[in-house]
């Protein structure tokens, strides 16, 4: 009935979509009655209803042409439960029912405001982040009575209110005293597809449905799902009755009976058994023992803290796999030779063929580092909860439809490979390649060997035009070399950034063992260019100088080193443009992969790119792979979500993450900035007193300084008096938290201090502390910066502008060698000074300057521990156009 657009909002700069009616719909119709009647449907605001924004009239571009009506509303970054149910089938039991709760709370509130939906469906069923939302509420109506207005049948407009599929008995036979009972029959054939993947009547042609809705009983759900908990089937039976006075009497009946059956504790026990039929008890006894000691073993490589219920409760629920039929795994080669000290064989081994594969055009090859840590979450999954086949279940973790695997023995003073084709989907294997056997004491020739072997056998397995292919100049690294890499790698991925780091270690051990051998120095560049963005400063010209040390070895490198390595030099030239660029060519060459979108993500966010940020996170699954064992989905999906100021939406994404990690103090810091940022002050003080984690933290510095974060949130979002309230308490708390003003580290003591004096506005206090940083390290330039503002809130005017004269002595263009990463740091800390001396003009330049290298987020108002001094800034238009999201 009409044309989707999708478009940008110019004055508030965000996306919208645009329904256009159709030519052949608006010839027959009342556009004054239609909307007036849009005006009614307008006036929903639910947060599980798609509001609508705007309505008008497209002008005809021609002379006594028909004027278009349109309507607009907010852009849902997801997808339609229709592409759920088309790629996954039958949803789990829990899944289906948080949808169904969803969308009859939605229903209900429409109802109490009589308004009718009239084409439920799951096209009109928006999924994002966790939570449903209905669209197109109303329209119907307003299409049918605008018809009516002009004496028009349905059948001369050439359009159909609702869909077959899922019409009330009364709708198909066309009774126009249909009222909100239409909607709840609707809602039945809905929870009876997402049940069982199929309407009530499908697969039959329209006129034959339509007969059906009037005359026939559905098959009953609990033939259909017999695991489903029997107060679900009966609720989907009465809303699927033929009388609408024997259905449920409302939506609000519907939400009670959901809300009975997700707190009974059948869904848990349901999803449970779903995954276990068929499986004999004493079989489920013994998996069940084997799985607790997996799933405790899984904890010791795990990268963030989480319960293990929570694991296996993600575990359970996830939806299915999808498979990318064009898109190659090699697995990590199993050792059989029991030496376990060969085990980097078997990784090296992979590594070699997946860069081998990766020149075969038109086949997707999952990054070896991303196979060789998925591999090690897939063996601490119980087989109960995943495919049996190690190599097959790594498939379903990255998406790919073939895996490559392997395993090599030992053969006298000889190794012997073997290869194998694995088909994800079915099981079976493909192909088996001839042996490739050589010395073991001289691994890294074998490895060559192995790779023009396999990269040529398998060729045109992938694409039937090749029938060789080039294999490049570069030869497999020491054995000993590759050995310490995947340890650096392994280290890194398990602590992240870190001052003392132990990945840097190994990657310099790596890189001296083999002197044609760069991947070691970009990990270790791009783990001191991390460290430099999160903990250290100082980091960024050890980060340059492992990266200058990286380009000599480019030669050696594959493409998609190649692309992080240009990303890594890029974000330490300050190069926004080109590390985009890096990140997106990343992206392309290294699919399945969890930590490159992330790495992407946080590009694009950091220049102001936050819808495509997201977009770029949604190419990958929470539930699998690496992000079944790292919070960084998580955390990389607040920034844009904060920014793009979704802070409800956040606040429930968040408790989706905190979920499935309920141990990460982080994510429940981030919740807490969300409530924050809603002026939700007794939401704060409720986490702050009574949230797990955040309430056994409360007399310590952690969470002094997560209380502080707080109150700054809420004044950054103008919510001053809800700030100081939480202030007050912070304040008569923070006398028996012990602080270590002796220590030098950021987080300790004398910075927490520094925190707590600025947020009380104790500008004296706030000066003498940072005085102290300041004398204990001359070079502090962070220090000097903050006691140059606090001079300046002191009336010291003079002190500041000596301050800012220091600071840009030693970060200016020439002293900094042309170093952005440094003169953007001073830009950054000259802003604050000319905060305080209240030149707001020149502050938005220096800030300018500092976000314009990337050294900055715009994330930083919120995350800096002195983002206080920002607050003048807060509602300063020149200020919010420098951080407004952009396309």
């Amino acid at each position: 009935m009409s044309r989707v657009f999708l478009a940008t909002e110019n004055r508030l700069r965000r996306q919208v979509v645009v329904k256009v009616l159709a030519p052949e719909t608006t010839a027959s119709l009342s556009v004054e009655r239609f909307e007036r009647e849009i005006q009614v449907a307008a006036s929903l605001q639910q947060a599980n209803i798609v509001p609508l924004l705007a309505a008008g009239e497209i002008c005809a571009d021609e002379p006594g042409g028909t004027a278009l009506p349109y309507y607009t509303m907010p852009f849902v970054d997801g997808e339609s439960l229709r592409a759920r149910v088309a790629r996954t089938g039958a949803l789990p039991i829990p899944d289906a029912v948080s949808i169904l709760r969803d969308v009859a709370r939605a229903l209900a509130y429409a109802h109490a405001r009589g308004v009718v939906h009239r084409d439920i469906k799951p096209d009109n069923v928006l999924l994002s982040h966790g939570a449903a939302v209905v669209t197109d509420f109303g329209i119907a109506k307003a299409l049918s009575v605008s018809l009516k207005a002009q004496h028009s049948t349905l059948t001369q407009a050439g359009v159909s209110i609702g869909t077959p599929a899922y019409m009330a008995p009364e709708q198909a036979a066309g009774d126009p005293d249909t009222d909100h009972r239409t909607d709840i029959y609707a809602f039945g054939c809905l929870a009876y597809e997402l049940l069982t993947g199929a309407p009530p009547f499908a697969g039959r042609p329209t006129p034959r449905i339509l007969a059906a809705q009037l005359t026939e009983t559905p098959a009953p759900l609990a033939d259909r799902r017999p695991e489903a908990p029997p107060q679900l089937a009966d609720l989907v039976r009465r809303c699927l009755e033929k009388q609408p006075d024997d259905r449920p009497s409302s939506a609000d009946e519907l939400v009670r009976t959901l809300d009975s059956v997700q707190n009974s504790g059948s869904l848990e026990a349901t999803a449970l058994s779903w995954r276990r039929e068929r499986v004999p008890k004493w079989a489920r006894f013994t998996a069940a023992a084997v799985a607790g000691i997996a799933v405790l073993g899984l904890v010791a490589i795990l990268f963030v803290p989480k319960s293990l219920r929570a694991t296996a409760w993600t575990l359970v629920t996830r939806s299915a796999a999808v498979l990318h039929q064009g898109r190659v795994v090699v697995a990590p080669f199993e050792n059989r030779t029991g030496d376990a000290s060969l085990d980097p064989i078997g990784d090296m081994a992979a590594d070699w063929i997946s860069q081998g594969l990766g020149r075969v055009p038109n086949v997707e090859v999952v990054d070896a580092r991303s196979a060789l840590l998925t591999s090690k979450v897939v063996e601490h999954i119980p087989s109960l909860l995943r495919s049996s086949n190690n190599a097959r279940a790594l498939g379903e973790e990255v998406g790919a439809g073939t895996v490559v695997t392997g395993s090599f023995y030992r053969d006298s003073d000889s190794l012997r490979f073997q290869v194998q084709l694995l088909d994800v989907a079915t099981g079976r294997q493909t192909l088996t390649l001839a042996p490739v056997s050589g010395l073991a004491k001289s691994p890294g020739a074998i490895v060559d060997r192995l790779r023009a072997a396999a990269v040529g056998a398998l060729a045109p397995k992938f694409d039937s035009t090749m029938t060789g292919i080039s294999q490049g100049s570069a030869l497999p690294p020491s054995y000993e070399a590759y050995h310490e890499f995947t340890q650096g790698f392994l280290e890194f991925m398990r602590r992240g950034p870190s001052f003392d780091s132990l990945a840097n270690l190994h990657y310099a051990r790596a890189a001296s063992l083999d002197t044609t051998y760069g991947i070691p120095l970009v990990g270790a560049a791009l783990d001191d260019v991390d460290r430099a963005h999160r903990i250290d400063f100082s980091a960024w010209p050890i980060a340059d100088s492992m990266a200058r040390r990286a380009e000599k070895r480019r030669a050696w490198l594959s493409a998609g080193d190649q692309a992080i390595l240009d990303y890594v030099e890029a974000d330490i030239a300050g190069n926004g443009a080109l590390m985009l660029q890096s990140a997106q060519a990343a992206l392309r060459l290294f699919p399945g992969s969890v930590e490159v979108p992330i790495l992407a993500s946080s590009a694009a966010s950091r220049f102001g790119r936050q819808i495509v940020a997201l977009q770029i996170l949604a190419t990958t699954n929470p539930h699998r792979g690496l992000n079944l064992v790292s919070t960084l989905y998580w955390t990389n999906l607040t920034i844009p979500m904060h920014l793009l100021g979704r802070f409800r939406q956040l606040a429930d994404t968040l408790g989706a993450g905190r979920r499935q990690f309920p141990d990460a103090y982080e994510l429940a810091e981030r919740q807490l900035l969300a409530l924050a940022a809603l002026g939700d002050t007794a939401g704060v003080e409720r986490m702050l007193t009574k949230d797990p984690l955040l309430a056994q933290s409360r007399n310590t510095a952690l969470g002094l300084r997560t209380a502080l974060h707080a109150v700054r949130e809420l004044r950054w979002h103008s919510h001053d008096a809800g700030a100081d309230r939480i202030l007050a308490r912070v304040m008569s708390e923070a006398r028996s938290v012990p602080l270590d003003t002796a220590s030098s580290r950021p987080s300790d003591g004398a910075a927490t201090l520094l925190e707590l004096r600025i947020a009380a506005h104790d500008w004296k206090g706030a000066q003498s502390i940072a005085a102290l940083l300041s004398r204990r390290n001359a070079t502090d330039l962070d220090a000097m910066a903050i006691a140059g503002a606090m001079a300046a809130y002191a009336g010291d005017r003079d002190g500041a502008a000596r301050a800012a004269a220091v600071i840009e002595q030693n970060t200016s263009a020439k002293t900094a060698n042309g170093r952005a990463f440094e003169a953007s740091h001073g830009a950054y800390l000259l802003a604050e000074i000319a905060c305080a001396l209240g030149d707001r003009q020149q502050a938005v330049a220096h800030l300018a300057r500092a976000l314009a290298e990337g050294r900055y987020h715009p994330w930083n108002v919120h995350s800096d521990p002195f983002a206080e001094l920002f607050l003048p800034l807060r509602d300063f238009a020149p200020y919010a156009a420098l951080i407004a999201p952009r396309q």
